[in-house]
């Protein structure tokens, strides 16, 4: 658990994958003879309760912690954001320079030896970027997606769909910019906790995030389907629910509730939809040569 510390001192929070790494930076630090206070987070869990208390002056992050190996940048993206100027330092611990300036205001990596002098400059330097006065990290609107043995976070903004998972009954699949996860919540529950962030309930099975819609897609009988990132396929709006979600999506400004309609708008059409009227379109020309069919006779029927 994280204690208060004493905020007189520079304190460090290091956050490593390799607990032994981690405990001997912290070791290093401290030998250094510099009023800093270094401490080691263990878990996400731990990470998020420091962010959150402002019980650290700067975050170390090694490309090695987390669930997965390489999600140093999806914890900068996903979890914090700096206030600007910024009040305190992330950097990250690592040989791959890329992991220490992604999305960080701190451009310095904590060298891979720890050296004294090396260590004490860099020490130093980012020191020198944390106003003395500062030491609240700023938690951003995020949603702890919380599969009952993991945690993982993302911002509302970077999430498309949250839908029914065919792999748990009690739980849903959130898909965001860094892959599907699993969330322990029923789509009632996920439905209830995400509206107020925007979201909205397309069918018994799925919510979606109105300003992730990509393209609006009508079909025949009134069906339609909604483009959004992250999905292989297109999400289906339930009959039942096409009008609220299209007057849904009309008060985004980006979409006009008309687009949902798939007849008698042209206009409002998308390119897959169009390009597929059109064909249909020409086989029934074909097809009236031959005395199969007639057009404009079959067009509608067949569209």
């Amino acid at each position: 658990m994280i204690t208060d510390r004493n905020l007189r001192a520079f304190s460090i929070a290091v956050a490593m994958g390799n607990e032994k790494e981690a405990l001997y930076l912290c070791q290093a630090v401290s030998e250094l003879g510099m009023p800093v206070e270094p401490f080691y987070v263990h878990g996400d869990r731990e990470l998020v309760e420091c962010c959150d208390r402002g019980v650290a002056d700067m975050i170390l992050i090694g490309d090695d912690f987390g669930s997965t190996k390489g999600r140093f940048t999806a914890h900068l993206r996903a979890l914090h954001r700096l206030k600007d100027p910024a009040p305190a330092a992330v950097v990250c611990h690592s040989k791959d320079s890329y992991c220490a300036a992604a999305e960080a205001r701190a451009e310095d990596a904590m060298p891979a030896s720890f050296d004294g002098a090396r260590l004490r400059s860099t020490v130093e330097r980012l020191m020198a970027m944390v106003p003395e006065s500062s030491r609240v990290i700023e938690m951003i609107d995020c949603l702890e997606i919380d599969d009952g043995a993991e945690v993982h976070y993302a911002r509302y903004s970077d999430i498309s769909v949250v839908r029914w998972s065919s792999k748990s009954r009690n739980k849903v699949e959130v898909y965001t910019m860094d892959g599907p996860f699993l969330w322990s919540r029923t789509m009632e529950e996920a439905r209830r906790e995400l509206h107020p962030k925007g979201f909205v309930m397309v069918s018994r099975n799925a919510v979606v995030n109105l300003e992730a819609v990509l393209e609006v897609m009508p079909e025949n009988s009134r069906r339609i389907k909604l483009k959004m990132p992250f999905m292989s396929e297109p999400v289906t709006v339930s009959k039942s629910l096409s009008k609220e979600v299209a007057e849904a999506l009309a008060l985004t400004g980006r979409f006009k509730a008309e687009d949902f309609s798939g007849g008698g708008n042209m206009g409002v059409f998308s390119a897959g939809v169009m390009a597929d009227f059109l064909q249909k379109a020409m086989a029934l020309v074909k097809g009236g040569d031959s005395g199969q069919g007639t057009l404009p006779g079959n067009l509608l029927g067949a569209f």
